[in-house]
């Protein structure tokens, strides 16, 4: 492949990479509870008209309104629809990743790196070596705006979860390069099972220089299942493991790479053991 196709693939995955964020924003928002706070309101100054003018057709409206506003407070949104397109963003994604490699011939093993400098701090970049011994880029070449390196040939592009882990940072209301595993293990869940409801159950558990995640039922198993055979995503991670080999990154400060990575389609868990290099 030329530079110049290269560079158009590059293009094409942070097209996807925005896509994907824009995505996981709608699914945050839940546009209907405005909806419902209006319907609460209208109701009430109905019901508050019917009082003092007797009128019983303002009073059944009004109470109608409310019922339907106080029911669209508590149904949970359907997510379906957004999910498909959600998964199918996700899906071009990853082929274009593993063309990307597959043309480039490099086998390395897929690192998160974060850069340290203060007027980089919170940049989180996917490396990807040629060969697995290759050194790894200095700080000076990591902050350089450049994806592909000659010495040592490597490149270096933005990792599928970098928007998610921004999310899931806001959720908390925190910053990751100032806190320590103890507090993503205390906290991680809040945000990815109550918060922005990404899975229904995430255990996160880590012993010297492994940190071992378990998830079940993720938005993401669709992508999972659709690729859980190619060598990407096992050395990847589907976009929420992704996210987090990124938050891993910035709070250890170090290179984080997936050193395990299993999925039970049958219960739709999902056990992946990242490795604090």
């Amino acid at each position: 492949m030329t530079e110049e196709g290269l560079k158009e693939t590059i293009t094409t995955l942070e097209k996807h990479n925005k896509e994907l964020q824009e995505e996981l924003q709608k699914i945050k928002n839940k546009p209907q509870g405005d909806i419902a706070y209006m319907f609460i309101t209208i109701g009430l100054i109905l019901l508050a008209i019917s009082i003092v003018h007797t009128n019983n057709i303002s009073a059944f409206i009004g109470l109608a309104l409310t019922f339907w506003g106080a029911l669209l407070l508590y149904i949970k949104p359907n997510q379906y629809t957004r999910i498909e397109v959600l998964n199918s963003s996700i899906n071009s994604l990853y082929e274009n990743i593993q063309d990307l490699i597959s043309d480039l011939g490099y086998e390395g093993e897929p690192k998160y790196i974060s850069t340290v400098t203060l007027g980089s701090f919170k940049k989180v970049y996917l490396y990807i070596p040629e060969h697995e011994e290759s050194t790894m880029l200095t700080e000076e070449q990591l902050i350089n705006n450049i994806i592909f390196y000659k010495e040592p040939p490597s490149i270096k592009i933005l990792p599928p979860g970098l928007e998610l882990a921004k999310l899931i940072e806001l959720e908390l209301k925190t910053h990751f390069s100032s806190i320590n595993i103890e507090y993503l293990n205390n906290n991680l869940h809040k945000a990815i099972v109550e918060g922005l409801e990404m899975a229904k159950i995430f255990q996160m558990e880590n012993d010297e220089n492994k940190v071992q995640i378990t998830i079940k039922d993720s938005i993401f198993n669709e992508t999972i299942l659709r690729n859980m055979n190619k060598k990407t995503l096992n050395k990847i991670g589907d976009p929420l493991i992704s996210a987090l080999g990124c938050i891993l990154a910035i709070t250890t400060k170090k290179p984080i790479k997936i050193y395990k990575n299993e999925y039970d389609h049958l219960n739709n868990i999902e056990k992946v053991v990242f490795e604090i290099l």
